[in-house]
């Protein structure tokens, strides 16, 4: 088995049987039933576990730790300070940049890009061709599909998934189990509390917050913060124009005006609790009148 060292500046071919020594020196450990393709070049201080397997063309930067089980795929290039965790998989044409961390059992597809210093919790698969911006922090469980990219600096909570061709700026955060449809767009700055849920193809613009459990359907576009209001039971949040949420019950204001007691009834309202909803839905109502009228 021979990998490519550099020498004086230039990669040179060495046999690790042979030239253990040389190894030594450089720090580089090989554990057990490592398994090494064609053209691998290893920088200084790096460390395969047990049962590693690179393919052909792989390069690996200095200080990389890599645990038991890790399979990486043809052409990958880790930069500086990566370290993933037992069992991680990833894909062709992969590129990790400087101080990446994954954690145990993460699968990368083909063409991933990482940028610095990104960091992704257990259990974590990204589909083919997701690009993460630098510092971007995934929780456990996390799962990303096909062509997703994440700006700088965002965080997802654990168990959250977004589907294909998902498109998040700078910064976002989402809470735990939030779910994104396909091709949903969030610009900078979004916040989106613990179980949100997006439609397809819904778009929010810069500086969005959602409270926990709000659901948006198919299609929906908000430029702006839409309202929300935090009652003593559920929360009230505009779900599209001239449409408000109660919990799980989604209605035109109207309906809401004319029909508020007996649906706050059939949810175990108590009559005090309909009267604070009913100001709600009129303060609701009033702002998203002055919002219409606008010029």
């Amino acid at each position: 088995m021979k990998i490519y060292l550099k020498e004086n500046g230039e990669w040179e071919l060495f046999d690790v049987e042979k030239d253990s020594k040389e190894l030594l020196e450089r720090k580089i450990l090989l554990g057990n039933d490592v398994c090494l393709g064609n053209d691998v070049r290893l920088g200084n201080d790096v460390c395969l576990g047990e049962g590693v397997r690179l393919g052909n063309d792989v390069r690996l930067g200095n200080d990389v730790c890599l645990g038991e089980g890790v399979r990486l795929g043809n052409d990958v290039c880790l930069g500086e300070g990566v370290s993933l965790g037992n069992y991680v998989s990833l894909g062709n044409y992969v590129r990790l940049g400087e101080g990446v961390r994954l954690g145990n059992y993460v699968s990368l597809g083909n063409y991933v890009r990482l940028g610095n210093y990104v960091c992704l919790g257990e259990g974590v698969s990204l589909g083919n061709g997701v690009r993460l911006g630098e510092g971007v922090r995934l929780g456990n469980d996390v799962c990303l599909g096909n062509d997703v990219c994440l700006g700088e600096g965002v965080r997802l909570g654990k168990g959250v998934r977004l589907g294909e061709g998902v498109r998040l700026g700078n910064y976002v955060r989402l809470g735990e189990g939030v779910r994104l449809g396909e091709g949903v767009r969030l610009g900078n700055y979004v916040r989106l509390g613990e179980g949100v849920s997006l439609g397809n193809y819904v778009s929010l613009g810069n500086d969005v917050r959602l409270g926990n459990y709000v659901s948006l359907g198919e299609g929906v576009r908000l430029g702006k913060s839409p309202i929300q209001i935090q009652g003593t039971k559920h929360l009230l949040y505009q779900y599209d124009y001239n449409q408000l949420g109660i919990g799980c019950e989604i209605h035109m204001i109207e309906e809401w005006k004319k029909n508020y007691k007996e649906i706050g009834k059939q949810h175990g309202y108590t009559d005090e609790e309909i009267k604070e909803y009913k100001l709600y839905i009129d303060l609701a109502a009033e702002r998203m009148m002055k919002k219409e009228v606008t010029p």
